[in-house]
């Protein structure tokens, strides 16, 4: 075949995939979003190997970015593909799998197929063919370094490393191009859209909840903030370990802590080392008796998170428990507060939303009448962040996983109440019978307590 009768054939072939006729005629992706908009829709074009590197795995670029290489094995971003609770939504009939995939594996590397178009513009049938140069063990690595740091230069066509800092020591291309890497968080923490389907809510407004937040973190820190200032801190240390004459500069953390509740149960022994603390700060108010009823007020305020709390998936919520219990520690009445979102399913439709803003008090009352004052030793007051819902557990539980996302899933989905972290333990303070606090849990304490949760059959847990 010529090179212009190859043309022809390709222009004829393009042409068909945007045409708009009936709803069997494959549309372009770009017929249902929008690239400036809607860049979750679009897959990371396939990326050749950076000159002077081994390849595009993070296991191969930790061979010099060691520190970088153990911040990014225990974060959220190295299981975003192993994660189980992605693994049961994306396993759903209903789920538009490409897209799901477009923010878990985002490189068109890691996935088995490519994205051709959309028949009739459904985002529930998409058209693909396979892709010849799919990596599988980059696949498994979920958003890696490549993710962020590289990208194709339009003209060459060869790969090039974009970092915050140029270097001329470097053995690869470096561009030196902190916007985009200040900027990428929004590609899949803030899809701008409306659901696209009946479920599919993955529409988070976190830029927005942190421009709304400006004032006060401008107040407070002196300047602007974005997801990197928080989620990123810095420390001073060398990019890699060679050559060794590399200079001691700020470099930032590599693990985005959250709101501290890990991917994999085993990764809480983490957090303490990687300095986690909630952006919530809880004051429990004295202790008020009037005509045989107790009242007891918290106040919980949204001290270091920029944006709401909680933010993005629409399923966390922050639970506060107030628990009344007996000499023996038997709870005798107990009481709670939700804050989150609230939705009904299939379709979906938001019926109420009451998280906390940045900078924003929430004041609780909690009310107990005909408590025997006899019996009446102590009070718990517990804060928790829930990921899961023990409702939420069950139904991923008997859910038809699919095989090929993650090696093992199946099997371990049925075992997800005593493997997946679901809850963390964010406060936890008690009092005696007069209102003076007994004990307050540390850090460390918290973390063990969160940990242990799984060991809680799932009908006893208290959310």
């Amino acid at each position: 075949m010529t090179v212009i009768s190859l043309l022809i054939l390709l222009t004829a072939v393009f042409a068909s995939l945007t045409s708009s006729a009936g709803a069997d005629d494959v549309l372009p992706v770009s017929a249902t979003f929008d690239k400036d908009t809607q860049p979750f829709a679009f897959v990371i074009p396939q990326l050749p190997v950076v000159e002077g590197t081994t390849g595009l795995k993070a296991s191969e670029c930790g061979v010099c970015h060691v520190k970088i290489y153990e911040d990014w094995k225990g974060s959220t971003h190295a299981h975003a593909i192993s994660d189980l609770q992605f693994i049961a939504e994306v396993s759903k009939a209903a789920s538009p799998r490409w897209l799901c995939l477009n923010c878990h594996i985002p490189i068109q590397n890691q996935r088995r197929s490519k994205v051709v178009g959309l028949i009739g513009g459904n985002v529930l049938t998409p058209r693909t063919v396979p892709n010849e140069e799919f990596d599988e063990a980059l696949r498994l690595e979920g958003i890696s370094c490549t993710t962020c740091h590289v990208r194709v230069d339009d003209e060459t066509k060869k790969s090039y490393i974009i970092g915050p800092n140029g270097s001329e020591q470097s053995p690869h291309p470096v561009r030196k191009n902190p916007s985009h890497l200040r900027t990428i968080c929004i590609r899949c923490h803030d899809p701008k859209g409306e659901s696209i389907t009946p479920n599919l809510v993955c529409w988070f407004t976190s830029k927005a909840e942190l421009e709304e937040g400006q004032a006060i973190l401008k107040e407070r820190y002196g300047s602007q903030r974005d997801c990197v200032d928080c989620h990123m801190p810095e420390e001073e240390a060398r990019v890699a370990v060679a050559p060794p004459d590399l200079p001691v500069r700020k470099l930032n953390r590599h693990y985005w802590l959250g709101g501290g509740v890990p991917k994999e149960n085993e990764l809480f022994d983490t957090l303490l080392e990687r300095g986690f603390r909630s952006g919530l700060d809880v004051a429990v108010r004295p202790f008020e008796w009037e005509a045989g009823r107790l009242r007891i007020a918290v106040e919980i305020t949204n001290s270091r998170a920029g944006h709401y709390v909680p933010t993005g998936d629409p399923e966390r919520f922050v639970l506060t428990l107030v628990r009344l219990t007996d000499a023996s520690g038997e709870v005798i009445a107990q009481d709670r507060a939700r804050v989150g979102q609230v939705w009904e399913w299939n379709p979906a439709r938001k019926i109420s939303d009451n998280r906390i803003k940045m900078g924003e008090t929430r004041n609780q009352s909690f009310d107990f009448s005909g408590v025997d004052r006899d019996r009446f030793a102590k009070v718990e007051v517990e804060v928790l962040l829930v990921k899961l819902s023990s409702t939420n557990v069950k139904h991923m539980m008997q859910t038809d996983i699919l095989k090929d996302v993650y090696p093992g899933a199946p099997e371990r989905i049925k075992r997800l109440d005593e493997i997946y972290p679901t809850a963390a333990s964010i406060h936890l303070e008690t009092f005696d019978a007069l209102g003076s606090r007994t004990d307050i849990l540390g850090r460390e304490q918290l973390i063990a307590r969160s940990k242990a949760f799984v060991n809680i059959p799932l009908d006893e847990r208290d959310y």
